[in-house]
């Protein structure tokens, strides 16, 4: 799952003048051979096979109607960079088109034999789900199936799924630990429980997502732990004139505990900093990443009724970085692409999704989501930090959180802001280093920003690790304590004081109740 380009053979004048290349383009069947022909063979992920002359003359209406649709290749967005397969450019898929319409002269008359691979991965689980449905006729269709914890690798690589049906357009693969999704099946067997909603699966909401390619599939050296629950697959069909059945096979290829470890940021409503909506368009400003990564996998889901999507990353800085960018979109896409090579995002990035809808319902009911699976870059840096000589913890005053009042909440970036405030005012090095700082449009509470933690002795009042939180039964009941520890990429741990339960929420959240007692200093030891 490299990047692939057509080959193009360079001519080489030998004369007195000057050299010039010149490009020779490639036949119809090389075209074919390096964009389509991976899926539409023997042992392809596609069902529909066109790997012969007379099938694909057969085909040419169909083959030119999703060219000329940006439909297929599926794993092409326009632009931006990740591709699950090649790229073809709009050259090459003019010139495919025509080609299948003049009938593929120079395809085979008889399909080519399948290499034999060599070293084929070691699949660890192989499963089967929805034996026994028939997709119907007409419609669009999603149903949720799940089997009981079923022996996964402790470290996955990759998903495949092999569909029964090209009604299948893609699935949706998760974890849930709570076993929710499985008594709600109990209780209704209809349609299945519905992953988005109903049950609370993986902290990403999906796995793995898989599109009409099939495949999930991390960098080289990468793998992620899917963590111990029931396995909870979402098929999304769409009917095709006939019944067809919708039995898919689910494959996990392990990884080596030796890989960089992937990890989930779900970018979407969930802990949003803001989300605009117009007639037709939903823009959604992801919360901001908590720690510098790699991204390696980006899934993708809107709906039917969505007609074009842009991710982007958004530095801390302002500065935009386009990572996927579909102007013809169909729901179908929904799918996972991978980055080669892996793309660097700092701390205080935040993901903005872009999409446009058909109409107004849509907008209203439309929930965008991106799903990021990075690695990180460095060690949290508060790990580093020294513990020794710590004043208990203390409450923040009115003048070091300007604006905003206890029941307002602190979001983690106030409390981080107002820790230096107390050591300004004490006449102590700032602990922290904030940069790219921006407020909410009231101008009061600080909704993203890039913090680095100024570790080391002799600096002043900061957030305290979770374990330092010490048990207050005096303390009111809904007070939480923002801390230093990051939980994933995209969330910082809070405390209650009271009976020491933990939460965590992005950076940008607040809650009333998250208001004061958690800054301390951090101060030299003295000396012998």
């Amino acid at each position: 799952m490299m990047l692939t380009f057509a080959t193009f053979l360079v001519v080489q004048h030998a004369t007195t003048t000057p050299t010039v290349a010149t490009p020779v383009t490639p036949s119809g069947w090389s075209i074919f051979s390096t964009h389509c022909l991976n899926c539409h063979s023997q042992g392809g992920s596609s069902p529909l096979r066109l790997d012969t002359r007379a099938v694909i003359a057969r085909k040419a209406a169909t083959i030119a109607t999703v060219l000329r649709e940006h439909f297929m290749p599926p794993w092409l967005p326009n632009s931006g960079g990740p591709f699950h397969g090649s790229r073809i450019t709009d050259a090459e898929r003019t010139a495919l088109s025509a080609w299948a319409t003049a009938g593929a002269d120079d395809a085979p008359l008889i399909a080519p034999i399948a290499p034999v691979a060599t070293t084929p991965p070691a699949l660890l689980a192989n499963m089967t789900v929805a034996a026994g449905w028939d997709i119907p006729a007409d419609g669009i269709h999603m149903r949720t199936f799940a089997l009981h914890s079923p022996a996964l690798p402790d470290r996955v690589r990759a998903v495949r799924m092999t569909r029964a049906s090209a009604a299948i357009e893609r699935a949706m693969v998760s974890i849930d630990p709570s076993g929710s999704v499985l008594r709600l099946d109990e209780l209704d067997p209809g349609d299945g429980a519905h992953t988005r909603g109903d049950g609370p699966v993986s902290s990403a909401g999906s796995f793995a997502m898989l599109g009409v390619d099939s495949a999930w599939e991390l960098p080289d050296g990468w793998s992620a732990q899917p963590g111990i629950g029931d396995l909870v697959v979402e098929l999304h069909a769409t009917g095709r004139g006939a019944a067809m059945p919708a039995t898919v096979n689910i494959s996990f290829t392990g990884g080596s505990p030796t890989d960089r470890l992937a990890e989930a940021f779900a970018a979407g409503p969930l802990g949003a900093v803001r989300i605009d909506r117009t007639e037709r368009t939903i823009r959604t400003d992801s919360s901001p990443l908590v720690v510098d990564v790699e991204l390696g996998v980006l899934g993708l889901r809107s709906d039917e009724r969505c007609t074009s999507v842009c991710v982007r990353a958004v530095a801390p800085d302002g500065a935009e970085r386009v990572l996927l960018d579909i102007p013809t979109y169909r729901e179908g896409r929904d799918r996972s692409y991978r980055f080669d090579p892996p793309i660097s995002l700092v701390r205080g990035t935040n993901i903005r999704i872009d999409t446009v809808h058909s109409d107004e319902v849509a907008v209203n009911h439309s929930k965008p989501m991106a799903i990021l699976w990075c690695a990180r870059t460095r060690t949290d840096a508060t790990e580093a930090r020294a513990t020794q000589s710590v004043i208990p913890l203390q409450i923040f005053d009115a003048a070091e959180v300007p604006g905003i009042t206890p029941t307002d909440g602190l979001t983690w970036f106030d409390a981080i802001a107002a820790c230096n405030a107390r050591s300004a005012r004490d006449e102590l090095p700032l602990a922290y280093r904030i940069e790219h700082m921006t407020k909410d449009p009231v101008g009061a509470h600080i909704m993203r920003a890039q913090v680095t933690c100024m570790n080391g002795k002799g600096h002043g009042w900061r957030l305290p690790q979770a374990s330092e939180v010490v048990q207050d039964l005096n303390a009111p009941s809904d007070r939480w304590l923002w801390t230093e520890d990051a939980i994933g990429l995209s969330a910082f741990v809070l405390v209650s004081p009271r009976d020491l339960r933990r939460d965590a929420l992005p950076p940008s959240s607040r809650i009333p109740g998250v208001w004061a007692g958690m800054t301390r200093p951090e101060l030299a030891t003295p000396a012998n």
